[in-house]
Order: structure tokens, then sequence, then C-alpha cells
């Protein structure tokens, strides 16, 4: 019997296998043939600071000195490069903007990820930065694409994936075991992307369906750093760079769509100094709760079913710690960080309870 079933294999799947494997404990994975997901478009940049309101990830110390330690040794498992610490600096778009991030530096521990103001000129020449800026540190990249597919190999050349579709009506929880597909575990959790709970133990999780655009595009800039202004603009190797993303809220499907195109495009031209050519636009759905934080922990009546999700686009700095987070409490019973506690939804899953028993 497994220890673990888990179903789904974007980030949240992936980190949680590898941090598995290397407590060794006994797992598989169930997930569909690979398809334009979210983990599998996302740009992956992470830094503790992000947007207008300068909000900071929560945990955002012990979740950079964890992924600083976890991806490095995943990228030396699979023989390929994909992790990148980057330099990342924002650039200033408006008085206001610029009036909180600097106001955020003035406050407890603000210098510990924010540099002083930057002048106009401290930045590249192909950067518009009539405002100056500021750089975040312990910032960077992950090619999440290549990093989710280079750990799928190695759980295909283990044994451990199976390539199925996940019913949820083929779940069988008996006192003994949970059963799936032939396969038998002591627990499982869902990873899967929100739009396929439906069904499913965990189909109480608000959710909200909240589609990403991101560009590919060519530019003479030969820049190695993260630029984030109107849009982010990162290095992709040879002249490229992913640029994005939108966020259009209520979609169902990961079209890409135009609208959202022509509006990274032209705030990029305001972004950039020089011209550019788009030469690829994919789009994905990200995993979002309402509250949009992640979610962590198990059903409230079978502590063996339970749930990693809602990563939404700070995926690639919390997957490390929060996997480790959620075995912790799965394996030895440590609480959850309550703003991480899918018991912080307990109302809907009572609501639901009433409901269908």
């Amino acid at each position: 019997m497994l220890d673990y079933l888990i179903i789904g294999y974007g980030i949240a799947g992936a980190l949680l296998a590898a941090e598995l494997r290397r407590r060794g404990a006994a797992y598989a994975v169930v997930d569909r043939a690979p398809f334009e997901s979210s983990s599998r478009v996302a740009a992956g940049i992470w830094a503790p600071l992000t947007g207008l309101h300068v909000a900071r990830a929560p945990w955002a110390q012990q979740m950079l000195e964890t992924a600083a330690e976890v991806y490095p040794s995943l990228e030396r498992t699979t023989e390929l490069t994909w992790y990148f610490p980057q330099r990342v600096f924002r650039v200033f778009k408006s008085p206001l903007q610029q009036e909180r991030w600097l106001q955020h530096r003035g406050l407890p521990r603000g210098p510990e990820f924010l540099s002083a103001w930057l002048p106009p000129e401290s930045f590249p020449a192909c950067i518009n930065a009539p405002r100056g800026g500021v750089e975040i540190f312990g910032g960077g990249r992950v090619d999440t694409q290549l990093m989710v597919d280079g750990l799928r190999r190695i759980e295909q050349r283990a044994g451990r994936l199976y390539e199925a579709e996940f019913l949820p009506e083929a779940l069988h929880v008996t006192d003994e075991h949970i059963a799936w597909g032939g396969l038998t575990a002591r627990h499982l959790v869902f990873c899967m992307g929100s739009s396929s709970l439906a069904g499913t133990p965990f189909d109480w999780v608000p959710f909200k369906s909240t589609r990403g655009d991101v560009l590919t595009v060519e530019a003479d800039c030969n820049l190695r750093e993260i630029y984030h202004g109107a849009r982010f603009l990162a290095p992709a190797g040879g002249g490229r760079y992913r640029v994005g993303a939108s966020y259009v809220h209520g979609e169902t499907t990961a079209r890409p769509g135009a609208p959202e195109r022509e509006a990274i495009e032209t705030d990029l031209k305001h972004m950039l100094r020089v011209p550019f050519r788009t030469i690829d636009h994919r789009a994905g759905l990200r995993p979002n709760t309402l509250d949009n934080v992640a979610v962590l922990g198990s059903l409230p009546c079978d502590r063996r079913l339970l749930i990693f999700n809602g990563l939404g686009s700070k995926g690639v700095l919390q997957a490390p710690l929060l996997a480790r987070l959620l075995l912790n409490y799965s394996m030895y019973g440590d609480a959850l960080p309550p703003e991480f506690d899918v018991a912080r939804f307990m109302k809907r899953w009572i609501k639901s309870w009433r409901l269908h028993g």
C-alpha cells in the first residue's frame, strides 16, 4: 500500500512528490497527459514583495530560504537548467506607486527586501523609468515548464506516474484504505487545478477562475535582470523575454485573448525604449481561492483526504515550504498556519455537508 496518492502534477504536485521522495515515503501520482496548464505557462517569477500595494508574501523569509534549498537540488536531479536567481527591479509607473513602495521601506524589516530609491539613470538605456524605482532583494525565475517536465520524467522512469484522467466517482474510501484505479493508499492529496475539483470531497472550497496571458517577445535589450513596471519583463535567453501577465476573471478556458495581447503590448511599448516583436502568446487558468491565499489541509471529517492547491501567481515561491508544512501536518500532526489552512472555509464545508451528507 502507498503512503500517499497525489492527484495532479503541476507545481504543487511536483513539489509535494519531491518532498515525499526526500522523506522516503511510498507514493504515486495520477495526472493526465501534459496540457497547457497554468504551471506550464507561468513565467515562474518569484519575489517577496509584489503589487501596487506592496504586498509581502506570508512567511516570505522562510519561503525564500526553503526555495533556495530545494530548487538547486531538484535542478541537479533533472540534469536541466531551470532555476535562475536574478535581480528584480520595480519600475515606478506613477507617483502613488512610488510613494507606497518607499513608505514600505520605512517599515520594520522593510530594508531587508527593498533597496533605497534608484534614480532613472540607474536603469538600462532600453528601460523607460522616468520616476526611477527600487530593487527587490531575493527574487528570480523558474522555467516552470522545464522544471515540471523534468521532474515528471523522473516519476515516469521510476514507475510512479500514472497518466489518466481522475474520475471522482471511481474513488473509494474505506476505514482501511483509499482506493482509485487499482491503486491503494493511506492518504490522498488533491493537487489538480481548481476546475477539476468538481465532484471531489473538496468541491466546497471556493475558487475563482483567473486566466493569465503571457507573451514571449524578441527585443534588442541584452537584459539579465527582471523588470516589473506595468508588466513584468523577464529574460528567457537568446534575446527573448517573457512578458505579462493578464488577470482575466471568470474565464473557464485557457484560450489566449487578443485584447489581453494588445494590452500587454501597449504597456510594454511604454516600458521599453526599443522595438520588440511578439513571437508567442500563451495562457493558463490560475487556481486562485476567493481570498487569493493558497489552501492546505484535510477534510474536517477525514484527515487522510488532503488538499494542496490555490497557489495562484506566487506558486514558485510558496510551493517548497508549503509542501513541507502540509506533510508535517499529515505525518506528525503539526498545526498548519491559519492563513493557509483549509479550515478557514469551514462554514462552506458545513453547508455542503448538510446539503449532501
